[in-house]
């Protein structure tokens, strides 16, 4: 069982003082109740004994995968990025190093490592279906979620929330557009600094830019040569 820690916490409601437990260290596979507890994204949650108000209690916890060989660090919006400097990567090069927010972040994350898919290429699939449930739906999504593979269909499958009061909306794509940006990736990220990671939408949208700018000095390229070859 993780190691558990008490914490007392005050109803954002009621203002009642409750007694909330926390698990600040999850070790897979060890702690395989914890991993469900992420899957269902129950691990912060938290309800009032008092008043029955229920919400997130999100706070520092370090997920480790010994088997698939990746750590996941929930940093909690308000904490001091200080914090995350206190954890030893020395001698972990091999070990993949990530950064969430929130549950949601930290399942997708999860469910992203233990299928072996590379997260810089999901983001990019998820900036194109973006776009495509966008133009689709007439909305931007507020959020979305890498939610797994359809192997009988070969597609990489998510989850776009457009607003709170709508369903959410399920979408997917060929493998090949996930292969294609894997290319992208392994083409510009050749080498991971031995720190944790913040691997988002913005990042995908950095490697995006650079991909089309590198494509674009290479046709420049390739016509001048042509060119001068006349």
């Amino acid at each position: 069982m993780a190691k558990s820690m008490k914490k007392v916490v005050g109803c954002p409601s009621c203002g009642v003082l409750e007694e909330f437990t926390a698990y600040p260290s999850i070790i897979i596979p060890t702690d395989r109740d914890m991993r469900d507890k992420v899957l269902d994204e129950t691990l912060f949650f938290w309800r009032c004994g008092s008043c029955d108000y229920e919400t997130q209690m999100v706070y520092s916890c370090l997920y480790q995968d010994k088997v698939r060989k990746f750590m996941i660090y929930v940093q909690p919006k308000d904490e001091d990025p200080a914090v995350l400097k206190q954890i030893s990567v020395s001698g972990l090069e091999e070990i993949k190093k990530r950064i969430v927010t929130n549950i949601e972040e930290l399942k997708e994350k999860v469910l992203i490592l233990e299928a072996g898919l590379n997260d810089y290429a999901t983001e990019l699939v998820k900036v194109a279906l973006t776009q495509v449930v966008t133009a689709k739906w007439g909305v931007t999504p507020e959020k979305s979620f890498y939610c797994g593979i359809d192997h009988d269909k070969n597609t990489i499958e998510y989850v776009f929330y457009l607003n709170e009061e709508d369903p959410p909306v399920y979408q997917g794509i060929k493998m090949d557009v996930y292969q294609a940006s894997l290319q992208i990736v392994e083409s510009i990220v050749t080498e991971e600094p031995n720190a944790f990671l913040r691997i988002d939408n913005g990042v995908a949208k950095e490697i995006l830019e650079t991909h089309q700018h590198m494509q674009q000095e290479q046709q420049t390229e390739q016509s001048e040569q042509e060119e001068s070859n006349q």
